[in-house]
């Protein structure tokens, strides 16, 4: 019995040594499997990390690159084009160009000022807009860029429809401008009178002109002077003399009387006084005047 069971024993303990062998195998394959996984993840983080920097040096060595060869993005995308759309009679295209330029020739090589402006992308439309109408005879304009190098110009000119105080022009939204130069103006008519009274002055203009042209007559100069007083010059010559009060009603009087005028003499008028309630007075130019007029 004693034999049986130490065989037993044994036996027993044969198979508890068999059963813990492959255990421990398990273990081990894992322990070298911990060492194969771990270096791999070690060595991928690695390798991003090298990546990451290497890219950071290279932006870095270009960037250095393109600030040392070019001095702004206008270099790299210069606008080389400029195309202007829009009647032009006052205005040219290199008075156009040349205000482009401003504060930009003393960047730019001589011999490149007509075809390099500024960069595409760096170009400020809203500054280049100011820049152009601040020209006397601009009254708006358009920009738009056109890829890759085209910068589209639209220009709409002030149209003057009179002169103000001697000074500035009137346009026809009534507003004043001063041109450099008043050369083949002179056929405009001229308003003068207080700057606050403008846009009165440019309605009753066109109210009176309406009027005037009806008998074939034209306005030459409105004046309203200090003293709110207004008078007339006609282009025939004829000064009418209308005075504070009743300005549409004392001139649709001479309107109305211009004709039997006319046929009244031969001599032509030079003034006609209608600062009365009713009628007018009418001076005409003596013939020595027109001999020496002649």
């Amino acid at each position: 019995m004693i034999k049986r069971q130490s065989k037993k024993n044994k036996m027993k303990a044969l198979k508890m040594a068999t059963t813990k062998k492959p255990s421990a195998t398990r273990v081990k394959r894992k322990a070298k499997n911990n060492q194969i996984v771990l270096p791999d993840l070690l060595s991928a983080k690695l390798g991003y990390f090298l990546m990451g920097l290497l890219l950071v040096i290279a932006v870095f060595f270009s960037y250095k690159w393109i600030e040392k060869h070019y001095q702004s993005s206008d270099d790299l995308m210069p606008l080389r084009i400029v195309e202007i759309e829009g009647e032009l009679n006052r205005v040219t295209r290199d008075e156009v160009i040349e205000q482009l330029l401003k504060g930009k020739v003393s960047e730019v090589a001589p011999s490149d000022i007509k075809t390099e402006i500024m960069g595409f992308f760096s170009s400020d439309l809203a500054l280049i807009e100011q820049q152009l109408e601040s020209l006397s005879w601009i009254q708006k304009v358009e920009l738009r860029r056109i890829w890759p190098d085209k910068l589209h110009i639209k220009i709409k000119e002030q149209r003057a429809i009179a002169h103000w105080n001697n000074t500035h022009l009137i346009n026809q939204y009534g507003d004043m401008f001063k041109p450099e130069s008043f050369e083949g103006l002179s056929k405009l008519p001229h308003l003068t009178g207080p700057d606050e009274e403008l846009a009165q002055l440019l309605v009753t203009f066109r109210d009176l002109q309406k009027r005037l042209e009806s008998i074939g007559l034209q306005l030459s100069v409105l004046n309203l002077n200090h003293r709110f007083s207004w008078s007339l010059k006609l282009k025939n010559g004829i000064t009418l003399q209308v005075g504070r009060e009743h300005l549409m009603e004392r001139v649709e009087r001479f309107i109305s009387l211009y004709p039997l005028l006319q046929r009244e003499s031969s001599l032509p008028i030079e003034k006609v006084d209608l600062r009365y309630d009713t009628g007018l007075a009418v001076t005409r130019l003596e013939t020595s005047k027109m001999q020496a007029s002649l």
